[in-house]
């Protein structure tokens, strides 16, 4: 079947429609439905301006909104936090003396604990706790910088970061020194529980300094001594331990040699010394010539110390009671 031929001289050299083709006025159509046109923008206001007036009417909203949620005294904070919504994992305790917010969770084998605390105290200042150890209100500087709750909605903010300050790792070696201290604090005061108090100093030190790095490592005068005593008897045991096995936490060989850089270990009379006996005998008569030595023991406490390159107190890796001394 063949197909029909178009005739092109039919088609519509115009294809857009006139204005008269479909209504655009509506004349006779309600009030109701009648759109009035914006107001065009005033030309003359630069866009520097405009953010300026919209800065300036954001600021005096924020700034009625501070007046309204500022702590005016302890009672109005215990009104006001009676009605705000808190962190769900906290738990509001109220005392005639203080607030306190606490976070308790559950551990099947040695039951419920308390995570997280947060304390208030009449005078509008707080204190942190976390995992039993005190948290430094410098955590807390960009809520409170002066340590006290000047608005509502600082109580809020400080108890979220607590919430996600229980799960970080900082928290959690604050944790375990803060063991540590009660447990040395603890033995101090029992002498009867300690056989070596040596060791006992050794090992908690040791303990302390593995929770740290080696540029935050700070060591006392007694391992300094110690360490380098043992690093000149057998470097290479020395860097055994302290490098290759890791199993005592020792300075670095750098950081001795520069405290051992100062450090003489010659003995006797120095030659200046023996200069001036010389000159100062040929001055003197047989008779000014007769002197006496005297030998006794002079008591002391126990005790290394170290100071300006040199340590004092510390022979045969013991710390001396009785220095043996000879009196002319």
């Amino acid at each position: 079947m063949k197909k029909k031929a178009v005739n092109n001289s039919l088609a519509l050299k115009n294809r857009r429609l006139k204005p008269t083709a479909v209504p655009s006025v509506f004349t006779n159509r309600p009030v109701s439905m009648r759109a009035n046109l914006p107001s065009s923008r005033y030309t003359k206001v630069s866009m520097t301006q405009r953010f300026r007036k919209e800065q300036e009417r954001h600021d005096e909203l924020v700034k009625g909104y501070l007046e309204q949620r500022k702590v005016q005294d302890f009672n109005f904070l215990v009104t006001q936090i009676s009605a705000e919504k808190m962190p769900a994992k906290f738990n509001l305790l109220t005392h005639e003396d203080y607030l306190l917010f606490i976070s308790v969770v559950f551990d099947h084998n040695n039951g419920p604990r308390i995570e997280s605390s947060f304390q208030i105290q009449p005078d509008l200042s707080f204190a942190l706790f976390c995992h039993e150890a005190k948290v430094s209100r410098n955590d807390v500087n960009h809520i409170s910088a002066d340590g006290k709750i000047h608005y509502v909605d600082d109580v809020p903010n400080i108890l979220a970061f607590l919430a996600g300050y229980a799960a970080t790792k900082k928290s959690k070696l604050l944790s375990v020194e803060h063991r540590v201290e009660d447990i040395c604090k603890f033995v101090e005061t029992q002498d009867d529980l300690v056989v070596s108090q040596g060791s006992f100093n050794f090992s908690t030190e040791q303990l302390k300094l593995s929770f740290k790095s080696p540029n935050q490592r700070r060591y006392s005068p007694t391992l300094l001594a110690a360490a380098l005593l043992w690093q000149n008897t057998s470097p290479a045991l020395y860097k055994l331990l302290s490098t290759v096995d890791q199993s005592v936490c020792l300075p670095s060989v750098r950081h001795l040699q520069r405290f051992g850089q100062n450090l003489s270990v010659e003995t006797g009379i120095s030659p200046s010394t023996v200069e001036y006996l010389k000159s100062r005998l040929s001055s003197l008569n047989e008779r000014e010539k007769i002197l006496s030595v005297i030998f006794d023991e002079v008591y002391s406490s126990r005790r290394c110390e170290y100071s300006n390159g040199h340590f004092y107190g510390y022979y045969e890796e013991h710390a001396h009671l009785r220095p043996f001394c000879a009196l002319c």
